[in-house]
């Protein structure tokens, strides 16, 4: 891991500097893919892109993933806007490890990839559908929220190990 010394608290400027213009890339990213997605394609249509693998479906999405408390904009709204504001103020005042950071950065860019959306459209663009699986369709920012939690994850395994093995 890639701890700072114990004298400085947080990550250095450089680093929050990287993580925050990642951060800014990956929101563009996502934002412009629903962008394409809405203008490219209907709603309820669907392209091939991977044959037998992953087709675009273009749907909007007033809920969750599953379409979980569909039509509760208001709390998916306020639970974005906390996690938005506990993740930046760790990063910012007391994330000392890079690999947490970015963990905690793809969060972050998933959970304003689609607070964005909510705010502007009332639903969510979801356009990523599996043809192997029956699985729930999705867009840029669920994976990055689903890549962020496995790395915090692995990063709270690792460390919680680490500290049985000195204890």
């Amino acid at each position: 891991m890639t701890k700072q010394s114990s004298k400085q608290q947080g990550l250095s400027l450089p680093c929050l500097i990287t993580l925050f213009i990642c951060f800014a890339v990956l929101v563009s990213i996502d934002q412009l893919s629903k962008c394409i997605v809405r203008d490219q394609l209907p709603l309820f249509a669907k392209r091939p892109f991977l044959e037998g693998i992953i087709e675009f479906y273009h749907v909007e999405n007033s809920g969750a993933a599953f379409s979980f408390a569909e039509g509760a904009r208001p709390f998916f709204v306020i639970c974005a806007l906390v996690v938005l504001v506990v993740i930046f103020y760790y990063l910012i005042r007391k994330c000392t490890d890079l690999y947490l950071g970015c963990a905690l950065m793809l969060i972050a860019a998933g959970a304003l990839g689609n607070l964005i959306d909510r705010l502007i459209f009332h639903t969510v663009c979801d356009f990523f559908a599996t043809q192997f699986i029956s699985f729930p369709i999705f867009n840029i920012a669920d994976i990055y929220v689903t890549l962020g939690a496995c790395g915090f994850f692995v990063y709270s395994y690792v460390v919680s190990r680490s500290q049985a093995h000195y204890e």
